[in-house]
C-alpha cells in the first residue's frame, strides 16, 4: 500500500510552468500580439493581485487574528519589495 502524505498541491507550480511557456510562446513567435496585449495582461494580473489582497484584508479584519512577530513582517515586506510588490515602475 502507498503511503498517504496529504494533498499536496502542485497546482501553483503548473500555473508558473505553463504561464511561462505560454508567455514565452507568444513573444517569440507572435510578437505583434504579445506587444499589443502584455501591458493588459500585467495590469490584470495586477489588479487580481490587490483585489485578492483586498478580500484577505477584508476577511482577517472581521475575526480576531493574532499578530505576527515583528520579525515575521519585516520578512515579509522584504520579500514583497525584493518582488517588486507596490512599485510605481
Amino acid at each position: 500500500m502507498s503511503k498517504f502524505y496529504g494533498f499536496i498541491s502542485n497546482w501553483i507550480f503548473t500555473w508558473f510552468i505553463i504561464g511561462s511557456i505560454n508567455h514565452l510562446y507568444f513573444k517569440r513567435y507572435k510578437y505583434k500580439f504579445w506587444k499589443t496585449y502584455a501591458y493588459i495582461a500585467g495590469a490584470a494580473a495586477d489588479t487580481g493581485f490587490n483585489l485578492n489582497m483586498l478580500v484577505l484584508f477584508i476577511a482577517f479584519s472581521a475575526v480576531k487574528v493574532t499578530v505576527a512577530p515583528h520579525w515575521v513582517r519585516l520578512v515579509l515586506v522584504l520579500v514583497a519589495i525584493s518582488v517588486g510588490v507596490g512599485s510605481a515602475s
